[in-house]
Parts: C-alpha cells; structure tokens; sequence
C-alpha cells in the first residue's frame, strides 16, 4: 500500500465514521458470507463489506449523514435497518439478524435509538449541524459552542485565550487543545488556537473529545477538537476511497 493511499486513510477516519457489528440467524448463530451494505441515503453512496467465519463485518471510512444498513444471503430474507445517523468520528456497533425465507422478501427496522458506540473508550460529544447554525453566537465563532459539551468551561478572566473563544477541557489548559479541519491539522502553533476558522455556514458539524484519544488524535494534550465541512460530505459523497482489509 502507498504512503500515499495511508495518508489518505489517516486523514479520513478522523472525519468519517465506521459501522461494525456481527449478522446472526434468528437463533443466534453467526451467518458467514452475508454481504452488508451501508447506503447514504442524502448522497447514494453505497460501501459494502462481507461477513467473515463469525458472521463479523467492519465497513469504515462512511461520510457522516444518515444511512441505511442492508444484509442479505441467499436462503434468508433481507435486513434492512433504516434511519441510521453517523456523526463524526463515530465507531459505532450494528448487528442484523437474518430470518429464513426467500432473499427476495424484506424485513425493513426503523431505527429508533443511537446507535452504541463500543469500539472505543474516547469520550466526547458531536455539535450537530443544527447547534451550529441556529445557536446564537457572538462574532459567529462556532468554537464558543464547545461550551456545550460536559468538562468543557471557560478559560480564567485575563487569561491568555480569554478574549479570543478559548476553552477548557478536563482541567487541561486552554493552550494544550488540538484543532483539525477535515482531517488536517489546523492548529496556529504562536497563538495556540486554530489557524483558520471555517464560516459557521460551512461547517456540517464538528466532535470535541474530552478524553482517551485514539491514536491518530493527541498531537496535542488537552481537547480534540475535529471539525467536518459540508464541502468534504459532498466530495465524499461522490468518490469511493480505497480498498483496505476486501472492504470498498
């Protein structure tokens, strides 16, 4: 695999999301060679994957948006869970379950609570589209709406971020956060805040984290602050990125 494709990848995965989870039968036995497939349904994007020996699927790199999420095997009806939101960053758990009958038959499940998210133990909150644009904002500075978000407050009075839309998080200092835009960094080293500020008008929606980052994330040691534009949906929405692990 090129550097190239691996920059890609890493750049991705901090702005996309991951569905993983396992398709069983109606007792509960794992069904292998079950293909999976996660459709965006505002773009028409499609990602598919195949159920490996323990019925187990992984299908990473997804836009975030809402989805439907399809598992089908010749000998079983069709699963369909509709109404699936993925935000930013999410690793989110989805299992499907098969019931015998003819392929072309449908079961179609609404989904009616968020999904789990327990593939990793990061803890953090998404400021959806909806804060962003409708929340009342001083100067339009969509980073004051981290203040939303629990263990994050505001800096000391006088302090050097005070002015400026500083946060803190977890007790760390104002000066430690991390901040990156689409999934490059955007971090203004001399001032410690982000070096661009996107328009409130072009963010979808951005993710604060307050605690046990993964690995591509902790450049810095206080908040991560992970920002997606509409722009990167769109373009998103229209490639496929590259095959990793037989998933497109």
């Amino acid at each position: 695999m090129t550097a190239a494709i691996l920059a890609l990848l890493f750049l991705a995965q901090q702005n996309t999301a991951t569905i993983s989870g396992r398709v069983l039968d109606s007792s509960g036995a794992a069904v292998p060679g079950a293909m999976v497939v996660a459709r965006n349904v505002e773009t028409g994007l499609e990602r598919p994957a195949i159920t490996d020996e323990t019925g187990a699927y992984t299908i990473p790199l997804l836009p975030i948006g809402r989805y439907d999420v399809s598992g089908e095997l010749a000998g079983f009806k069709k699963a369909v869970k509709t109404g699936i939101v993925l935000q930013v960053a999410q690793q989110a758990r989805l299992d499907l379950v098969l019931e015998v009958g003819q392929q072309s038959e449908t079961i179609e499940v609404t989904a009616s609570v968020p999904l789990t998210q327990t593939e990793t133990s990061s803890i953090g909150a998404v400021i959806d589209n909806q804060k962003v644009v409708e929340l009342a904002l001083n100067g339009r500075n969509f980073f004051q709406l981290a203040l939303l978000v629990p263990q994050v407050t505001p800096p000391a009075d006088g302090s050097i971020l005070s002015f400026r839309g500083g946060f803190n998080v977890g007790g760390a200092s104002e000066l430690a956060n991390n901040f990156t835009l689409d999934g490059y960094d955007n971090n203004n080293g001399l001032l410690s805040a982000p070096s661009f500020r996107p328009s409130v008008d072009s963010i979808q929606e951005f993710k604060v984290l307050t605690g046990s980052f993964t690995a591509e994330l902790g450049h810095n040691s206080g908040g991560q602050v992970i920002v997606t534009t509409k722009a990167l949906i769109i373009t998103a929405g229209k490639h496929t990125y590259p095959t990793v692990h037989g998933h497109r």
